[in-house]
């Protein structure tokens, strides 16, 4: 593994006796009558003088090497399963071998993709940034035209990289390797959720509730459908010819304001997070519900709706014709892809936000109480929960049998599917955050808070790789 260190080697050389003394001298100069020569080789040097010392070798560390897999959207891919099928992530104790600082001032809640050995985080101000999975050198940036806390990851797909920030009503296509625009196209509003490609397009959602199919060529609209709630907070999932996405509605929004998306998002999670900020109502008061929406890829028709009893932050996970979806009332929801029936719900200790992640007949997921649980995918028996953070709003990703999620105390850790914690990486002396973790290989990318005060906003993106 990069980076390890073995035991000394035994010393090399081993003929290091004064010279005369591997063979008798006859007057003749050869052999002596009825002696033989050492079939080693013989070492001269002046009498007196001291044998040389032996050097000791040790194993050099593996150079490290650009990133050759891929995590390319949020979850992973379109079906949003948050499984790495051909990676393993590190299974014993990490280290940290790069850190990519964000200017001063600028922090990230996002989540990193990768693909063709670059990483790509969107970070506050619509800052985007490409680095390099070897150093975590900067490749390049773009600024969008656009202020605003930026949470949802970019969309790597055939060598254009697709984003949206929070704020500006614009979506964006450039080039993954350059950073140059491809395209551009309006929307009615900013995404808060990240976008989901697949089969040639990129699906968009507006936080003003719209879901939008987009052409990944030149940007232009195929659809749009219309959730009928106020906002779309969680991702889209994209399986076969159904795309499922969900929205968040409120019967009560507090007096002097008429948008959901910053009540929920500036208030309730803060609320949540106990941060110095005068939450405008909790979710009981706003007497909000959420919706999973069930709509065909191709014409964007609606195939079914299903209604929860609070609002959906979570983004879904399909896996199997089985839709999983956290929601704030503390529980996760299974429901059948076929027509939103619940098969399942099973309670958490608190509001979920963290998308499940579904592997190997599991699916795992954090809470606000700061837990990592496990249940039963057929039956949702819960098999285990695990303590990893103050809160868990990040979303756990799965390779071979580990399972990697970030919590709200800085700090990054790997558990065995058994429940048993692996190891833990402690970042800055901040917050991670909701940043979810990209396996990539032996590697985690993930990205960090670096001050302990949260107004400072100072954050970096972290390679650990085996130690």
């Amino acid at each position: 593994m990069r980076g390890s260190r073995r035991a000394l080697l035994g010393a090399l050389g081993s003929g290091l006796a004064l010279a005369g003394c591997l063979r008798l001298e006859s007057d003749g100069g050869g052999p002596a009558a009825g002696t033989t020569t050492d079939t080693a080789t013989e070492t001269t040097r002046p009498v007196g003088t001291d044998p040389p010392e032996t050097e000791a070798t040790t194993e050099q560390p593996e150079p490290v090497t650009a990133l050759s897999g891929r995590w390319a959207q949020f979850r992973g891919g379109p079906a949003n399963a948050g499984v790495a099928p051909d990676a393993t992530g590190p299974t014993g104790e990490v280290t940290e071998t790069w850190r990519s600082s964000l200017p001063d001032g600028i922090d990230a809640y996002s989540s990193p993709v990768v693909a063709d050995g670059r990483a790509f985080v969107l970070a506050d101000d619509a800052l985007l940034r490409a680095v390099d999975t070897k150093d975590g050198s900067v490749l390049w940036e773009q600024q969008f035209p656009a202020d605003a806390d930026d949470i949802g990851s970019p969309a790597v797909a055939d060598g254009t990289l697709f984003a949206g920030p929070l704020d500006g009503g614009t979506f964006y296509a450039l080039d993954a390797a350059s950073g140059a625009y491809r395209w551009q196209t309006s929307i009615e509003s900013g995404s808060f959720a990240s976008p989901t490609v697949a089969d040639g397009t990129v699906y968009v959602a507006g936080t003003e509730g719209t879901l939008y199919a987009l052409d990944a060529a030149d940007g232009s609209k195929r659809w749009a459908y219309d959730t009928g709630g106020r906002t779309v907070l969680g991702s889209p999932a994209v399986v076969d010819d159904t795309v499922y996405v969900p929205s968040t509605t409120a019967n009560e929004l507090p007096d002097g304001t008429d948008d959901l998306f910053d009540v929920l998002y500036y208030d309730t999670f803060y609320q949540w997070g106990n941060l110095d900020e005068e939450p405008h109502a909790t979710a009981t008061e706003l007497d909000a519900e959420g919706t999973v929406h069930a709509v065909a890829t191709g014409d964007g028709a609606a195939r079914w709706t299903r209604t929860l009893p609070d609002f959906v932050v979570s983004t879904p996970a399909v896996v199997d014709g089985t839709l999983y979806v956290g929601c704030w009332d503390a529980n996760v929801y299974a429901l059948d892809t076929a027509d939103g029936a619940t098969r399942w719900r099973s309670a958490a200790d608190a509001p979920v936000s963290s998308s499940p992640a579904v592997a190997d007949g599991v699916v795992y997921c954090g809470d606000w109480a700061g837990n990592l649980h496990a249940f039963d995918a057929a039956s949702g028996g819960r098999q285990w929960f695990l303590p990893v953070g103050e809160h868990v709003g990040s979303s756990p990703a799965v390779a071979g049998d580990t399972v990697f999620v970030a919590g709200d105390n800085n700090a990054v850790v790997g558990v065995a599917t058994s429940g048993r914690q692996r190891w833990q990486f402690q970042g800055g002396s901040g917050d991670f955050n909701a940043s979810s973790p990209a396996v990539v290989g032996e590697s985690v990318l993930v990205c960090g808070d670096l001050a302990e005060d949260t107004d400072s906003n100072t954050s970096a993106l972290f390679r650990l790789d085996p130690a």
